[in-house]
């Protein structure tokens, strides 16, 4: 079982969204950020940094194994259940690395400011198809705030 310390905050919603996709069982444990809850004795064990989000995969090998900060987060997991990680050996564990890393959290924040050239160059690598916006598309959609 896993347990996933979570805030509803973007870089929260990362391994919250991975945990949904890879159909694992696990244990959603809120903290209420406005209350100070990373600060807790018990949290600061699983996070010396205090910052969510962070697991902690009670079906380890050996013992139970913490993991802080969502992009490390996303690679555990995705190795840890043989899913959403290609094989390649080190260069494609860099590569992969940055674009995890790259991929600003804005991204999965609904309603916050995305940047598109972010998310554009990662699909525009990770496809050999030639890509082209629809018809429609109308880039004023895209535009958060005034208009």
């Amino acid at each position: 079982m896993i347990d996933l310390y979570f805030a509803p905050t973007p870089n929260g919603w990362k391994p919250a969204i991975l945990l949904e996709e890879l159909w694992v069982d696990y244990r959603l444990k809120l903290l209420d950020l406005t209350k100070g809850a990373q600060f807790t004795e018990e949290f600061r064990a699983i996070n010396p940094n205090a910052k969510m989000p962070a697991i902690v995969d009670h079906s380890a090998e050996g013992s139970p194994q913490a993991v802080w900060e969502s992009a490390a987060i996303l690679m555990y997991l995705a190795r840890k259940f043989d899913r959403f990680w290609p094989e390649g050996g080190a260069r494609t564990d860099w590569e992969l690395t940055q674009w995890i890393r790259s991929v600003p959290s804005s991204f999965v924040a609904f309603g916050a400011t995305i940047s598109l050239a972010s998310v554009a160059q990662l699909f525009l690598r990770a496809t050999t198809q030639s890509l082209a916006p629809p018809k429609s598309f109308r880039p004023s959609v895209f535009t958060f705030g005034s208009r």
